[in-house]
């Protein structure tokens, strides 16, 4: 049987939008229709996205997603990269989750903005609710293109039919310290490699200061006391000097200034959208 890398078809129900008309369509029963998108907020979830190369032709849709690592390199000519957007949208689509992956200059930049904005509520446990605010045709080159303008109308905890479609990746844990994975390993003792030319010379030993010894004075057995011998870390200069009286003034410590609390009022939310209520 030969072996088939490609993946023509998504595995959840596609959206898509003509950005001639910036009219969306969904996949149906029927092979698809025409649905009013742009028109309801819709929860996405950028978190749980997924990269790769796409190619779209008269022949389909050629969706290579990227494995772990870097991405690779371009597959072949007519290759754009893009991302794998899943949608949730009762109201419009249903029940179903919708995949919105696209190679067009429109989708590109909104899905730029929108992980752009969202990623700093990556791993919140929440997604953002999104609404259209325009949806304006512009000319990109010789052709024609769709600006698409949107907000944040909230953020919800995660639905569970977006939590169910694409689970959580698992978290890979660093190394430890202990634990030398890559790069230049430790030398042994011995200071040999094991790459060959004899053992390395061990690094020069740095000296090190202990702390200052006490200077006694000496008994020379005239009856009279000596006067303290020099220690190694002091010159004769040091002898018999006062010592330099203690600071007894404490710095006092500014206080932190004080924190403004901004509360931001969400006005002309839709309440109708299908979407749970969120922060």
């Amino acid at each position: 049987m030969p072996l088939q890398l490609r993946s023509p078809i998504s595995e959840f129900p596609y959206l898509r939008l003509k950005v001639q008309t910036g009219i969306f369509r969904a996949s149906s029963e029927g092979g698809g229709a025409d649905v009013d998108f742009a028109s309801m907020p819709f929860a996405a979830d950028p978190e749980r996205a997924k990269f790769g190369w796409l190619a779209v032709s008269s022949n389909g849709r050629d969706w290579r997603p990227d494995q772990a690592g870097s991405p690779p390199p371009i597959p072949g000519p007519g290759f754009k990269r893009s991302m794998s957007l899943l949608v949730y949208s009762p109201k419009v689509l249903g029940p179903e989750v919708h995949e919105w992956c696209d190679s067009s200059e429109a989708y590109a930049n909104f899905a730029e903005d929108l992980w752009n904005r969202a990623e700093d509520r990556f791993r919140s446990g929440e997604v953002p609710v999104v609404r259209f605010t325009e949806l304006r045709p512009i000319r990109v080159g010789r052709g024609t293109s769709m600006s698409l303008r949107f907000e944040f109308v909230r953020w919800i905890p995660r639905p569970d039919a977006l939590d169910k479609a694409r689970p959580a990746r698992p978290v890979i844990l660093a190394p430890t310290a202990s634990f030398v994975t890559s790069g230049r390993q430790p030398l042994p003792r011995d200071g040999n490699d094991g790459l060959g030319g004899g053992a390395a010379p061990a690094p020069p030993a740095k000296p090190v200061s202990g702390p200052r010894p006490q200077s006694f004075p000496a008994d020379d057995g005239l009856g009279g006391l000596a006067p303290p011998l020099a220690g190694p870390n002091e010159s004769l200069d040091d002898i018999g000097r006062e010592p330099a009286p203690t600071p007894t003034e404490k710095m006092e410590a500014s206080a932190p200034p004080p924190v403004s609390v901004t509360r931001v009022a969400l006005t002309d939310l839709l309440s109708d959208d299908g979407l749970p209520d969120g922060l």
